[in-house]
């Protein structure tokens, strides 16, 4: 959920979902994936979308794809 908030968006969550509430625009953040792969590529994805997007820790994505940012790079 901090990592949404970065990035400005209004969410709430849970036991099993999170919901982002639209309206407000999104923005590039610096994420801290506290070393979840997961995190880094989803917001990875999502920097696609509104730029500046600054992934910490980006070397995490390697434990499930390894070849992830070259990947991505493409796009």
């Amino acid at each position: 959920m901090s990592e949404l908030a970065k990035m400005g968006a209004d969410a709430s969550c849970d036991e099993d979902s999170i919901t982002i509430h639209g309206g407000r625009p999104l923005h590039g953040a610096r994420i801290d994936p506290h070393n979840d792969h997961r995190i880094a590529m989803a917001f990875a994805i999502a920097g696609l979308a509104v730029g500046d997007q600054t992934i910490e820790d980006e070397a995490c994505v390697a434990k499930s794809f390894p070849d992830f940012w070259s990947c991505l790079a493409v796009f």
